[in-house]
């Protein structure tokens, strides 16, 4: 399986991600909680978002996928963090054909370098080059560069961001590869005679590869299969073979034009392939297996690669190298999960049947122990006679005062003289508790052989007649029989005998112990109070065991999740955001986006953006009410007013009134009826609006809110929504118009349009006149006296030697005065109605009375 990044696949990369990624600022870098060597780096402008996937040293792309990220970031994270957050991207750019790409930041202020040969490294670069911090260090033994902190990075100076790297088109010959394949066998040669270990002999391909790294291995692989090369035999095989080197030119020639059309590609976008191969553990029948993958994703290329078994393997093209890589690695992380999540569920599941199965056993224990006791009381009670007879022979011989060992050896002896009753004893005996073991015959076994005895008898009943018959005619035989038996030997009597004695099925026994001090009944007894014990304790112990499963079944279903928790979450698409949703937002019962700002700068936001004059404006007169804009996309048609209320209660919502539970009514507005403009034409303040209109009041609304999920729906479902609501809207003639025009600022920006025009013919009209002063008269030809010379010279104002020391010319500043005396309708509207408030008060004669003094008598 590809897990790493070739050249020629950074090439294609890097030229995509400069038209993707370029001139965007990093947001922020985080660390992937898979892997410690895995990053991800957040690039933003307005309006959009990208997020590049670093692997340290194996693979770089965009995502669309959200990957889960560790709480707390590493010290390398935390530096990066410091220098690079917020900074802008201005470059991207590889070093030449090698592994190693550069980000630069803020025009050469930072560098970012990303090396993906040996295993990989991460370097943050200062304007010097001098190392900030790295993520691997590397000594400088066998002539490598040390990389440290405070080191100076030499891989790359100034001139790779000043200009663009130009590939240039390499030939071969055929004494070029004939010269590779020489330099090899020198090698070789030269370290047999060192005495070292020998090294295997390279590969056409391999050879090939490295002495032209910069084309990609399987790009080589795949024009020398073409050309029907084996690319596995020796390189000394095609020494001296002219077809074959022709052959051999000919594919590297193919390979370079490849190379080139690739990275002339890369430019415009090219088609991924990812090569899947065939599940061979794959079973359509299981449901439950965890390989229910019919293909796995092996490779990705940028080119369809060569395949000779094409039936093992499935081609999946991708537009964009960035996306065919991302789908390759997601689907793999995706799959790891999934089987991490398995095997948690695995081990679960065993520890639950583990359990399962001691209670089970534990139980069927003690089930066959009251069965064992049943078995043998009622043995006891079978044999009752040889039982006591067994225990009366012991008594005797303990009554005589015998030793125990004597009793014990003298057992022995009646055992090996046949004796039934001492046969039944089992040494040794356990006098010191009064008990003896007895092994008894199994009367099932007794029962069934008993049985059988009688069907046997029968049968010979039957047929006794017939051998009397018989009887006569065999008496001659028997005699001459009678003779030859007489002469067998004692030896075979015996072997024959041990031959029947081998036939004989074994009978079992049931071992018992016996006091000697009870009869056989009460040992019986005995037995049988054991089985009622034994039967108690099994309800104890299905009681106590099915509590205890159902703890065991907690526990391990708490552990489940729990490792289940420290499980990175799978992988998720990275669903592209709405505009709205930066805004606080709902969407109506009717279907209306109804959007209100967070601050007072997403209000104006809102307001210059999104809001038209056929939308709507609701809030309420309380401390803290939301704005709401009600965006209206159907020009000259009304509102629901199930919308309106709904709205209402948005903006109220957010108010005191929430917490103190009051009741009370929001107010509407038309689009026309608000303005960012005041009175006099300035701008009112962030987050507020000049009303035109009196208010609408809606009726008292109660304030209850909640919440509602949205689904997304197939392709299939959303296009038959989207047709049902087309026709829908086509039935009443209903129009969707989408703009943010306003009548107010069109307007203003018409006035300010006339302003500037006015302003460039006076100022056409000023230069023009300026120039016929410039010019002499011929027919001025008298001096001026002296004191008209001096008229002109007058002095400067104040506002003039404000404008001269802020640097700016006076003729400038006369043409913005013009400017500001054009003619405004609201200025002067609110100029007569001060007059005219004036004049009332003029005209009004005085009704105050004067004040009344203490002491005077009032007429």
């Amino acid at each position: 399986m590809k897990q790493r990044i070739t050249g020629l696949d950074l090439q294609i990369i890097t030229a995509e991600l400069s038209k993707e990624i370029l001139n965007y600022r990093l947001q922020n870098i985080y660390n992937v909680a898979s892997s410690s060597r895995q990053f991800l780096l957040k690039f933003s402008i307005p309006d959009s978002k990208k997020v590049v996937v670093l692997d340290c040293g194996n693979k770089l792309h965009l995502t669309e996928f959200d990957r889960p990220t560790t709480q707390t970031p590493s010290n390398f994270v935390t530096k990066l963090r410091k220098h690079l957050k917020t900074r802008r991207l201005s470059q991207i750019k590889q070093i030449g054909n090698d592994r190693v790409l550069v980000f630069e930041f803020s025009d050469g202020l930072f560098y970012l370098v990303l090396e993906f040969f040996s295993a990989g490294n991460i370097l943050l670069l200062d304007q010097d080059r001098k190392i900030l911090s790295l993520q691997r260090m590397v000594s400088d033994k066998g002539g490598n560069d040390r990389y440290a902190v405070n080191e100076i990075y030499k891989m790359f100076d100034d001139s790779l961001f000043k200009s663009d790297f130009n590939y240039e088109r390499k030939l071969y010959s055929k004494e070029q590869v004939q010269e590779w394949i020489k330099s090899q066998r020198d090698k070789l040669e030269q370290r047999n005679q060192d005495g070292k270990k020998k090294n295997k002999v390279f590969s056409i391909h391999k050879l090939l590869f490295v002495n032209s790294s910069h084309l990609s291995s399987d790009l080589v692989l795949l024009n020398l299969l073409k050309k029907g090369i084996q690319s596995s035999a020796s390189c000394f095989e095609f020494e001296n073979d002219d077809a074959k080197l022709d052959l051999i030119i000919k594919a590297l020639d193919e390979a370079e034009s490849d190379y080139i059309n690739l990275l002339e590609k890369s430019e415009d976008g090219i088609t991924g392939y990812i090569v899947s191969k065939k599940n061979l553990l794959y079973n359509p029948d299981n449901e439950d297996s965890t390989n229910d993958l019919e293909y796995i994703m092996d490779e990705f290329y940028p080119y369809k690669p060569y395949k000779s078994d094409l039936d093992n393997y499935k081609f999946t093209e991708i537009q964009g190298y960035n996306k065919t890589m991302d789908s390759f690695f997601s689907t793999i992380e995706s799959t790891k999960y999934a089987l991490r999540i398995d095997q948690q569920k695995q081990q679960a599941t065993k520890r639950l049947d583990h359990a399962r199965d001691e209670r089970d056993k534990q139980i069927q224990s003690l089930l066959a122990q009251q069965q064992l006791n049943i078995k043998k009381g009622d043995t006891i009670m079978y044999y009752a006679d040889l039982v006591d007879q067994c225990k009366e022979s012991v008594v005797k011989l303990i009554d005589q005062q015998m030793d125990w060992t004597n009793i014990e050896s003298l057992i022995e002896l009646e055992q090996s003289r046949g004796n039934a009753i001492a046969k039944m004893i089992n040494l040794p005996l356990n006098l010191k508790e009064n008990k003896i073991n007895l092994h008894l015959p199994d009367m099932d076994e007794e029962n069934e052989a008993s049985s059988a005895s009688d069907s046997n008898s029968d049968s010979d009943s039957d047929s006794s007649s017939d051998e009397s018959e018989l009887d006569s005619d065999s008496d001659s035989d028997s005699d001459s029989d009678s003779d030859s038996d007489s002469k067998a030997t004692p030896a075979a009597k015996s072997k024959v005998k041990k031959v029947k004695s081998r036939d004989k099925p074994k009978k079992s026994k049931v071992s018992v112990w016996i006091d000697i001090s009870l009869s056989p009944f009460a040992n019986a007894r005995l037995y049988f109070e054991s089985k009622k014990s034994a039967e108690s304790k099994q309800i104890k112990v299905e009681k106590s065991t099915e509590f205890a499963l159902k703890n065991a079944k907690r526990k391990i279903e708490q552990d489940l999740n729990n490792k289940l928790k420290n499980e990175n979450d799978s992988l998720k698409h990275i669903r592209p955001k709405y505009w709205f949703e930066k805004f606080l937002w709902f969407v109506s019962s009717e279907g209306y986006l109804c959007l209100a700002g967070r601050d007072n700068s997403q209000v104006d936001m809102i307001y210059y953006r999104h809001f038209n004059d056929n939308d709507y404006f609701v809030s309420s007169d309380i401390e803290g009410s939301l704005k709401v804009f009600i965006k209206n996309p159907f020009k000259g048609e009304g509102i629901p007013p199930s919308t309106l209320m709904q709205a209402g209660i948005f903006a109220i919502s957010a108010s005191s009134a929430w917490n103190g539970k009051v009741t009370t009514s929001a107010w509407l507005l038309h689009g026309t009826e608000i303005s960012k403009k005041d009175f006099d034409g300035s701008l009112v303040s962030s987050g507020n609006f000049n009303y035109k209109a009196k208010k609408t009041y809606l009726p008292p609304c109660q304030l209850v809110m909640g919440f509602g999920f949205y689904w997304l729906g197939d392709e299939e479902s959303t296009k038959k929504y989207r047709e049902a609501r087309n026709s829908r809207e086509q039935e009443h003639g209903l129009k969707i118009v989408m703009d943010n025009k306003k009548q107010d600022l069109e307007q203003s920006s018409k006035s300010l349009n006339n302003i500037q025009s006015n302003s460039s013919e006076v100022n056409k009209e000023e230069n023009i006149l300026t120039k016929e002063d410039s010019e002499p008269s011929k027919e001025e030809t008298t001096i001026k006296p002296a004191s008209e010379s001096k008229e002109g010279k007058k002095r400067l104002s104040a506002k003039e030697r404000k404008i001269l020391r802020k640097g700016k010319d006076l003729k400038a500043s006369e043409n913005d005065d013009t400017e500001e005396e054009v003619f405004d309708p609201i200025e002067q509207e609110m100029k007569n109605l001060k007059l005219e408030e004036t004049k009332k008060k003029t005209a009004e004669p005085s009704s105050q009375k004067p004040p009344n003094v203490r002491g005077k008598n009032q007429r």
